[in-house]
């Protein structure tokens, strides 16, 4: 008998940045909140978060930044490492997947991870 494995799906996405120009992590967010609190504790999710990039492995990285930043389309970025289209979409879910795990091992929750990135949009 198979179990069935069940992923909570949390899109780490920033938004729609087809129309304006690529943006390092802390530039994507405003940190000009007046609540003092809030503010560090984005800045310290983001910190936290460029951590766990940094982290993964070089491919892992790589497909990562190219996609969610840069917004590269799946085929250039198989053109680029010299991959099928299917090997990149297996990068960008283990990147997504170890980041996950990175930022829950640095104590945030799914409910901070994703409070965070909403207020970054």
């Amino acid at each position: 008998m198979r179990k069935e494995w069940r992923y909570e799906y949390l899109s780490l996405d920033i938004g729609d940045s087809t129309d304006i120009e690529p943006k390092s992590l802390p530039e994507m967010i405003d940190f000009s909140s007046p609540d003092p609190e809030t503010e560090q504790l984005l800045q310290d999710f983001w910190k936290d978060f460029r951590d766990c990039v940094v982290a993964l492995d070089k491919n892992r990285q790589m497909v990562f930044m190219w996609h969610e930043q840069e917004g590269l389309p799946f085929d250039e970025i198989a053109d680029r490492l010299q991959k099928t289209k299917n090997a990149v979409f297996q990068l960008l879910f283990h990147a997504k997947t170890k980041i996950r795990e990175c930022l829950i091992n640095k104590r945030w929750t799914m409910d901070d991870i994703a409070q965070a990135i909403s207020q970054s949009s």
